[in-house]
């Protein structure tokens, strides 16, 4: 109230007409802000938001991954939007601002109260305002692409709006050499006017633009984005496709191959059996093992061969190889016969040998050892006869078998057994019957 009343020159005529102003600007400015908006009409064709709003669930996964990229372009447009919203804003604004800053500061700086000065004011608060919003849209260009580009945003929206209040206080209190309460209540009104004109242009702006940007938006980026995502998913599919034929084709070519492969092989295992079962495949055979000196399996497969092809080529050429065959068995039987009865008779003549010379005693305590060593105490017995001494694990014979060539004497025989076998053999020196 001291402030008002710091003014009271002011007549009541001249407030009249300032309120008057008011009035006129404010009703003209609805008047202009509610004129009809006219929408653009869409093309006619299909309708695509139908078709979105018909197939969300199908499109879901679409959105799921394409939503960033999507609210990133769809941004431009929004800031467009707000864009021209800001700048009509301003450009309505100066003569409010104008007006106000003539009308209202003979109330708080009467001193000051010229158009000049307002002009000054209304000018550079358009300017600070478009500067503003050149600064936030170069935030939104560069922060566009950031992964907290919101956050960013807005803090950059406060310091902006921040210094835009601290400007216009500022350039207020200079202007017209308010204290800073009065110019920060200039403010309030000023700011708290264009408020009102930025919604009256919004709301007018706004009217038939939503459904006109959405339509743009669909058609110019969601529809080519889709269209674009349905061709690549129909070349990924067609490709696809194509590997899966030539995959097919190959499988259908190796199983046809190895179906080949496999009858090949049946017809050579077939054709192997054949000549392995054949006279002459056999008779190779069998010729072989009696090569090798296996003439009892060459005789019993010759008498096979002979009995499964008795009337074959080679039934006379087997039957003349068992004929060979027979005979040298014949002949190894005699001479294996003949080869042990001279080795019987030999053995024989040497025991014969041996017990004579024992009788004499000209036998070796080594040559002894080499007869006697492993045999069984039966062997001994059959040998020499019944031991002059017996023990648990040795024999004794008195008669003078043995001969010691350095004492020049002649000793009976001791012999140890192990396990039921002649383990040594020595002299014995017991007393001779």
């Amino acid at each position: 109230m001291h402030i008002l009343c710091r003014s009271p020159r002011i007549s009541v005529a001249r407030m009249i007409g300032l309120c008057a102003c008011l009035l006129v600007l404010f009703g003209a400015g609805q008047l202009l802000c509610a004129a009809p908006t006219t929408p653009v009409a869409a093309p006619s064709g299909e309708d695509f938001g139908q078709y979105l709003v018909d197939h969300q669930s199908d499109l879901a996964p679409f959105f799921n991954d394409h939503l960033e990229d999507l609210i990133r372009k769809a941004m431009p447009m929004v800031w467009g939007l707000l864009a021209w919203i800001t700048i009509i804003t301003l450009v309505v604004g100066f003569p409010l601002d104008l007006v106000l800053a003539r009308g209202f500061t003979p109330f708080f700086a009467p001193a000051y109260a010229k158009m000049k000065r307002a002009v000054f004011y209304a000018g550079g608060r358009l300017l600070l305002g478009l500067l503003v919003m050149g600064l936030m849209a170069a935030a939104v260009f560069l922060c566009l692409s950031l992964v907290h580009a919101g956050i960013i945003l807005l803090v950059v929206g406060i310091i902006l709006f921040l210094v835009m209040v601290a400007t216009q206080v500022g350039w207020l209190a200079y202007l017209f050499r308010m204290n800073v309460g009065s110019a920060i209540i200039f403010f309030v009104i000023i700011f708290g006017a264009q408020v009102i004109v930025f919604i009256l242009v919004a709301s007018s702006l706004l009217v038939g633009q939503p459904p006109v940007l959405t339509y743009r938006f669909v058609n110019q980026t969601l529809a080519p984005e889709l269209q674009s995502e349905v061709e690549s998913t129909n070349q990924e599919l067609a490709a696809i496709k194509k590997a899966n034929d030539e995959t097919k084709a190959k499988i259908a070519g190796l199983q046809a191959q190895i179906a080949k492969d496999t009858t090949e092989a049946e017809n050579l295992n077939k054709k192997i059996e054949s000549k392995k079962n054949s006279e002459g495949y056999l008779f190779q055979q069998i010729a072989k093992l009696e090569a090798q000196g296996n003439l009892s399996a060459a005789h019993d497969q010759y008498a096979a061969m002979l009995t499964k092809y008795p009337s074959g080529a080679l039934a006379e050429t087997v039957k003349t190889h068992l004929t060979q065959i027979e005979t040298e068995i014949a002949t190894q039987e005699a001479q294996k016969k003949q080869a042990e009865a001279e080795a019987l008779a030999a053995a024989e003549a040497a025991r014969a040998d041996l017990l004579a010379r024992a009788g004499r005693g000209e036998v070796s305590l080594s040559e002894m050892r080499q007869v006697l060593f492993g045999k069984s105490r039966a062997d001994v017995s059959a040998l020499f006869g019944q031991p002059t001494e017996t023990a648990s694990d040795r024999w004794g014979y008195a008669q003078q078998m043995i001969f010691n060539p350095m004492t020049k004497e002649k000793h009976g025989l001791t012999i140890v057994f192990a396990d039921g076998k002649v383990q040594s053999v020595d002299y014995y020196y017991g007393r001779p019957k």
